[in-house]
């Protein structure tokens, strides 16, 4: 609808807290509620930090689970892989930021303020946080965090006999 001024007139709607909210701040919340993957009591502070709105998390909740399920799943939906595409793209910064970590710490064993015990400690902790982070960013982006091969006994025969044992 075109109000007197010219300009478009939104759509209000009453939620559970007797306030009004047009469509766009619905869309505008619902969004918001889903970059922050689901999460009502941050998206309700980065909606107030980030647009001055001030939409109380049990409103975004019940948009979420009771008034508006459709839109909120329909814009998870659509988010999901960019939210996806951010942390994977954090979880490959964070791996190479601790593999230059345990470079450093491999050249730098020498210093003499830590135990021998508590040097390898620390390679190995700054190796097994880099994999996780690899393994997670591969995950995100659908590529495989493990390959397995499968043989059935006549391919495993076959190979063996093609080998001369």
């Amino acid at each position: 609808m075109v109000g007197a001024a010219g300009r478009k007139d939104q759509t209000t709607v009453t939620t559970l807290e007797r306030n009004s909210y047009t469509e766009h701040d619905i869309r505008r919340g619902l969004t918001e509620l889903a970059l922050a993957a689901g999460n009502s009591r941050l998206a309700s502070k980065r909606l107030e930090a980030t647009h001055g709105a001030q939409v109380p998390h049990r409103t975004l909740h019940a948009w979420k689970t009771e008034t508006h399920t459709a839109l909120y799943e329909q814009l998870r939906t659509e988010i999901l892989p960019k939210v996806n595409e951010t942390i994977a793209a954090e979880a490959d910064a964070l791996a190479l930021a601790y593999a230059q970590k345990e470079a450093e710490a491999i050249e730098g064993l020498t210093f003499d303020d830590v135990k021998p015990a508590d040097r390898a400690a620390i390679v190995r902790n700054l190796a097994t946080a880099k994999a996780i982070n690899i393994d997670k960013s591969q995950l995100l982006r659908g590529k495989p965090t493990s390959i397995t091969e499968h043989r059935d006994m006549t391919e495993a025969l076959r190979a063996l006999q093609l080998m001369g044992v």
